[in-house]
């Protein structure tokens, strides 16, 4: 089926950019953060998510994986934190082992000047990239790049894993394979609290796979919007157990080669998330 509701929100995606703000002594940065949080809508919002608001600016100032001024340093570390990326710093960060991210971080995709950093994550372990697991909670990412390539197709790595507490918001971040290689989930989700917004995924294998991981009575729960699901295989999301909840609306799921949106057979699912992932989709196949 294919809709002129796809078309126009294809036209929103790459219309929309960020805003530019000039960067004097930090307010201005921390003025746009403040902005970035308006735009903040369903579970994340819902919970409470302020990412590293009240905290200090850091500045990535290199691409390497660790050590002072690395992106690294930053997400690991247990302050509060704004973390954005020093001007003219673009390219690519590789990742050996997953960077297990602390709690109260928004890792951002902008300059000191306020322009946007072109900033690929990319992992280089076959586990993931980022985790925000066990007790860390509230983290935004935002305005950047992801790719998993380079694996064999049995034993490619996520980019981002949730799991546990949750509380976590994933907005325009693009996402781009090569539609060969059997890459695991761009993001997981396994917590509660979770907004994944306008982000474009295109080329991937498997995008979103949500469940409860640990604890089978646990809610997960989830909102989509104003994605961009291009040549994937599938999960655009999959809920595979109980006690799942999706909210989605205005995503666009085009060509896919497995299936689009889908409640794994065997396992119930609420009324109130079928009828969410039903409804105001748009599809192109």
């Amino acid at each position: 089926m294919k809709t002129i509701t796809a078309i126009a929100f294809f036209s929103l995606v790459l219309c929309y950019a960020s805003a530019s703000y000039a960067d004097t002594f930090g307010s201005d940065a921390i003025r746009a953060h403040d902005a970035l949080l308006t735009e903040s809508t369903g579970y994340f919002a819902h919970a409470g998510g302020t990412g590293g608001q009240g905290g200090e600016l850091y500045y990535v100032t290199h691409l390497g994986d660790s050590g002072p001024g690395s992106m690294r340093a930053a997400l690991e570390s247990t302050e509060t934190l704004i973390v954005l990326f020093e001007d003219g710093l673009n390219g690519t960060i590789n990742v050996p082992t997953e960077i297990k991210v602390e709690s109260n971080k928004t890792l951002w995709g902008r300059h000191r000047d306020g322009t946007g950093a072109d900033i690929f994550i990319h992992p280089t372990n076959p586990i993931a990239a980022l985790k925000v697991t066990k007790d860390r909670t509230n983290v935004i990412f935002s305005n950047l790049k992801a790719d998993a390539l380079g694996f064999p197709n049995d034993a490619a790595p996520d980019w981002l894993v949730i799991r546990d507490t949750g509380t976590v918001w994933v907005h325009h971040v693009t996402a781009f394979g090569d539609g060969t290689q059997d890459m695991d989930g761009f993001v997981d989700a396994h917590a509660e609290g979770i907004t994944l917004s306008w982000n474009r995924v295109e080329d991937w294998d498997n995008v979103h796979l949500l469940y409860p991981a640990l604890d089978p009575t646990k809610n997960v729960t989830v909102t989509l919007h104003h994605n961009l699901f291009r040549n994937n295989n599938g999960r655009q999301p999959r809920l595979s157990q109980p006690n799942t909840y999706a909210h989605a609306y205005n995503n666009w799921v085009d060509s896919w080669r497995g299936h689009g949106m889908q409640a794994i057979r065997g396992y119930p699912m609420s009324p109130r998330t079928a009828a969410c992932l039903a409804r105001h989709q748009a599809t192109s196949r």
